[in-house]
């Protein structure tokens, strides 16, 4: 847009709106991996008392969690999931 249509794109920047528009998709973004986050905890078993139990397994399972969440968000979010 910002080569295509440069008035428009000024516009757009002065006005605020994409700053309106990019913190929709922050908040929507973090609900979603929030939301996801808590429903693979759940169904992989990554509570306190696995934590307990294996605090390095626990950590590295919540860490490629994690990523895999990232991953997935961002290729919906790019349109290319």
């Amino acid at each position: 847009m910002e080569e295509e249509k440069p008035a428009q794109w000024i516009a757009i920047l002065q006005s605020g709106e994409i700053q309106l528009r990019l913190g929709l998709v922050d908040r929507e973004y973090n609900q979603k991996y929030e939301q996801m986050k808590q429903e693979l905890k759940k169904k992989r078993g990554l509570n306190h008392i696995f934590q307990q139990k294996d605090w390095m397994g626990y950590t590295r399972a919540m860490m490629a969690m994690e990523d895999e969440i990232t991953s997935l968000l961002t290729q919906q979010l790019t349109g290319q999931a």
